[in-house]
């Protein structure tokens, strides 16, 4: 396994593997709901697993395939809803909770009638991090610190850059994956050994690739960006105002359909987007040129003889109504062009005749 990466190094890479990809969009002008100052808004940029896959394999020597196994791990971790909130100490708490919903009234956008909308259960994603909120205030209006009403931004002194930097992995030698007791470790090397117990994978790598991940997780969303994981969900932050806490930053953890369809709760097939419609003889009505207009256009462009110029005005007038009686055929614009040159030679030709 690589070394730990320094500061200044890790960031480099992480730099590195963001510069692959440039940012979208464009920044706006809102108003603070708080100050009622104006603020500048930059767009949320989205990162990938592929980003995050990129930066592992990067700062901790391990192969695209082991980090693969790590998250697919991970993802099984999450999808067990009946054993509660992922809860690292010091981070926070990170899950999925199913929970009903009731039936209610509803209206059809489309008719505006009154419908019946079924009971059902949902799927409803939690990222909270661990410190209190009442630490990470601050008096500036432009900066929007990431809070949450109960629990904020992870605690840096004890799950930041720096600790990875001083993090012992001593304790892997110590426990043996298959036969230690897993209610005697505590919850972070709890879910460690679970994901290695599934996958295989060394128990040293995967609490090392565990460390990296959520601390750049944190980052990213703190930096007011989302991580979209396609199989799990999407991990991001959204502004909201309280009279107590004022302007704060909220994070947020989205199912995602394919995790909705792991859990049970949706159809597969409406999780996968539906294929192409098959070209019909309406949609193919772009392909089918008018055969007068395709005469008219080349009678237009020998025109110059004036002999044949009637006749590109007369195959015109043919094309204009065969377009208009058939809505298969498509050809306008080469009419307009035989037209207009039919015409013009036939004036010069008439002209000419009578000098």
């Amino acid at each position: 396994m690589k070394r730990a990466l320094l500061r200044d190094e890790r960031e480099q890479v992480w730099r590195d593997v963001l510069a692959k990809t440039p940012p979208k969009g464009k920044t706006r002008m809102v108003r603070n709901p708080g100050t009622g100052e104006m603020m500048q808004i930059t767009p949320k940029q989205g990162r990938t697993m592929s980003q995050f896959e990129s930066f592992l394999e990067r700062a901790t020597g391990a192969d695209r395939k082991t980090i693969k196994l790590f998250f697919s791990g991970l993802e099984t971790r999450i999808a067990d809803v009946t054993r509660g909130l992922i809860t690292i100490p010091h981070w926070g708490s990170l899950g999925i909770k199913i929970k009903p919903r009731k039936g209610r009234m509803g209206r059809n956008p489309a008719t505006g009638e009154t419908i019946h909308i079924p009971a059902k259960q949902i799927a409803k994603g939690y990222l909270l991090f661990a410190i209190s909120a009442k630490d990470l205030r601050t008096p500036d209006p432009s900066h929007v610190p990431l809070l949450h009403p109960r629990s904020g931004c992870f605690q840096e002194s004890f799950y930041g850059e720096s600790a990875i930097e001083h993090q012992s992995y001593d304790w892997c030698s110590h426990v043996h994956v298959e036969k230690t007791n897993l209610k005697k470790l505590s919850l972070k090397r709890r879910l460690v050994v679970e994901i290695c117990r599934g996958t295989g994978v060394d128990l040293r790598l995967v609490a090392r690739l565990m460390d990296e991940f959520l601390c750049h997780l944190a980052k990213v969303i703190e930096g007011n960006e989302t991580f979209i994981w396609k199989r799990v969900g999407k991990f991001g932050s959204k502004q909201k105002y309280s009279n107590s806490l004022g302007t704060y930053r909220q994070s947020y953890f989205t199912v995602s359909a394919q995790m909705k369809v792991r859990l049970g709760l949706l159809d597969p097939s409406m999780a996968v987007p539906s294929p192409a419609a098959p070209l019909t003889s309406a949609s193919k009505k772009e392909t089918n040129l008018s055969g007068y207009a395709l005469a008219s256009g080349i009678l237009g462009l020998l025109s110059f003889s004036l002999c044949l110029a009637p006749l590109a005005l007369i195959f015109g007038v043919l094309a204009v109504k065969d377009i208009r009686n058939n809505s298969d055929t498509h050809g306008i614009g080469i009419v307009v062009f035989g037209i207009l040159m039919g015409a013009i030679f036939s004036i010069l030709g008439l002209f000419l005749l009578m000098l």
